[in-house]
C-alpha cells in the first residue's frame, strides 16, 4: 500500500507539472501571434509577453504541490541600472523559475530551442538572444542582442555552464556572460538555485520525490565586471562567479563554510 500510495502521489505530480506547462505554451504562443499583429514586435510587445509570462509562472510556482519555493536576497538586486544575472542549470525549471520572480528578464537560449514549434515565438517575444556552436560573427551579434537589452534596461539571464549539470555540480563556466560584462560594463549578480535538481533532475520528466521538495532562490551580491575584454581578465571573473555559487550551493553561504 505504500508502494501504490507513492506511485499515486508521484503521477499525480507529474500530471500536475505537465499539464498546466502544456496549456500554456500552446496558449501562449497563438496569444503572442495575435499580440504581434496587434502591437508589431516593438517595446510594447516584448512587454506585454514579459508580463503574461511573469503571471504564469508565478501561479504556477505557487500552485504546484511537488515545491515549495522560496526567494532571498531579493533586495540586494541593483535598482538603478540593469544587471547580468548569473545561474547556476540542474533543471529545465530553473529559467521558468526566475522568470516567476523577475518580470522584466531576458537573456540567452540555444539556438536549437528557437526551431521549436511555438516555443521559438515565446523565446523571441521575450527578447532572448539565440546562441549555439556559432562562428565569432554570430557569437558577436549576439553579445549585441544583449547589450541592447541591457541598454534598455532590461536585466539579462546567462547560465554560463550551457547545459543542465548533473546532480546539483556546477560545470565549466564558459566566458560569454563575462565578454558581456566587460562590453556593458554591467554588474554580474550571483543567483544560486537549491532544490530543483533533486525534485526534477537533469534527464527526467517525471518528478523523483513523494513529498514537497524545498527550493530556494538566493540572489548575492553584485560583483564588479572584469576590468576588460582580455581573455585572462575574464577567466578570473568567471572563476571568481564559480566559486561564489558553488560555496553558496555548498553551504547557502558564498563564503564558504563560514557564515
Amino acid at each position: 500500500m505504500r508502494r501504490l500510495g507513492r506511485a499515486l502521489r508521484i503521477a499525480w505530480y507529474t500530471l500536475a507539472g505537465w499539464l498546466p506547462v502544456i496549456f500554456g505554451l500552446f496558449y501562449f504562443g497563438p496569444f503572442l501571434l495575435v499580440t504581434r499583429l496587434r502591437l508589431g514586435s516593438g517595446t510594447l510587445w516584448v512587454e506585454k509577453a514579459q508580463a503574461f509570462n511573469h503571471a504564469f509562472w508565478k501561479a504556477y510556482f505557487r500552485r504546484i504541490p511537488f515545491l515549495s519555493v522560496s526567494a532571498r536576497g531579493l533586495h540586494r538586486l541593483p535598482k538603478d541600472r540593469a544587471f547580468i544575472l548569473i545561474a547556476n542549470h540542474s533543471s529545465f525549471l530553473d529559467v521558468p523559475l526566475l522568470f516567476s520572480i523577475l518580470p522584466e528578464i531576458s537573456g540567452m537560449a540555444r539556438d536549437y530551442l528557437f526551431r521549436v514549434p511555438l516555443l521559438g515565438i515565446v523565446l523571441r517575444a521575450l527578447g532572448f538572444a539565440a546562441i549555439g556552436r556559432m562562428s565569432r560573427k554570430d557569437g558577436t551579434l549576439s553579445l549585441l542582442a544583449c547589450r541592447d537589452l541591457l541598454e534598455q534596461g532590461r536585466p539579462v539571464l546567462v547560465m554560463p555552464e550551457g547545459e543542465r549539470s548533473a546532480e546539483g555540480g556546477l560545470g565549466r563556466f564558459s566566458l560569454g556572460a563575462f565578454h558581456l560584462a566587460a562590453l556593458t560594463q554591467a554588474p554580474l549578480v550571483p543567483a544560486a538555485l537549491k532544490g530543483l535538481d533533486a525534485a526534477l533532475p537533469r534527464g527526467r520528466l517525471i518528478p523523483q520525490q513523494a513529498r514537497r521538495v524545498p527550493v530556494t532562490v538566493e540572489f548575492f551580491e553584485p560583483q564588479s565586471p572584469p576590468r576588460s575584454q582580455d581573455r585572462e581578465d575574464l577567466r578570473k571573473a568567471a572563476d571568481r562567479m564559480r566559486e561564489t555559487l558553488s560555496a553558496a550551493l555548498r553551504t547557502g553561504d558564498p563564503r564558504g563554510s563560514e557564515s
